[in-house]
């Protein structure tokens, strides 16, 4: 297991900041890590992805791990790694993007869904897959997945919250990739950071019971 999968194991959770204000996202960020949060991925699909990443990761240094989201082209990759992002994902698995970035030396965890998938991604060299979208699949989905994928690190994303989170972990999660259940859009769009901290505190709490 290499650094990247420890550091997001001990983290347990990824925070998902997808198409957040460009002036607000230090502060959630700052609300966050203050709520227990230790990795956090923002996301390609608005303009300023880069330079946001490169602003949390100055901001937060060691404290917390920052990847990039939604890497959907080789441009991504490149603008991603200048902004100082530590590991990339996409929703997708795509053996062309992985060799680019693998090339580069950067940890890259393509998005995955069915068992052709996945063994498509170990051919690779991938031992660290995004079960997309889990929330819909449920834990049970994984635990059958762990079955002939035993030595396959899993972080399911999608529709995942305080409700069902601790389930994915009992049946084998590695982490768990978190959006808008744990980045509440409500607290971002009245300016709650306070509010937002102790939310996400409670949803830590939950999913690691």
């Amino acid at each position: 297991m290499d650094s990247i999968s420890e550091r997001l194991k001990a983290a347990r959770v990824i925070a998902i900041l997808r198409r957040m204000p460009a002036e607000a996202i230090l502060s959630i960020a700052e609300s966050l890590v203050a709520g227990g949060v230790q990795a956090i991925e923002i996301t390609f699909g608005s303009e300023g992805t880069a330079a946001a990443i490169s602003a949390v990761k100055h901001r937060f240094g060691a404290r917390a791990l920052v990847g990039a989201g939604t890497v959907m082209s080789t441009l991504q990759v490149d603008a991603a790694m200048e902004a100082g992002a530590e590991f990339l994902l996409s929703p997708h698995f795509d053996s062309r993007l992985v060799k680019y970035a693998q090339d580069k030396g950067m940890v890259f965890i393509p998005g995955v869904t069915t068992p052709s998938e996945i063994a498509a991604a170990v051919a690779t060299g991938c031992s660290l897959l995004k079960l997309f979208p889990a929330g819909s699949l449920g834990p049970g989905y994984l635990k059958d997945l762990k079955g002939p994928f035993r030595e396959v690190d899993f972080i399911p994303t999608g529709g995942i919250g305080k409700e069902n989170g601790a389930s994915f972990f009992q049946a084998g999660a590695l982490a768990l990739g978190m959006g808008g259940l744990l980045v509440a859009q409500a607290y971002v769009d009245r300016g709650d950071f306070e509010g937002l901290q102790t939310h996400a505190a409670q949803v830590l709490k939950a999913v690691s019971t």
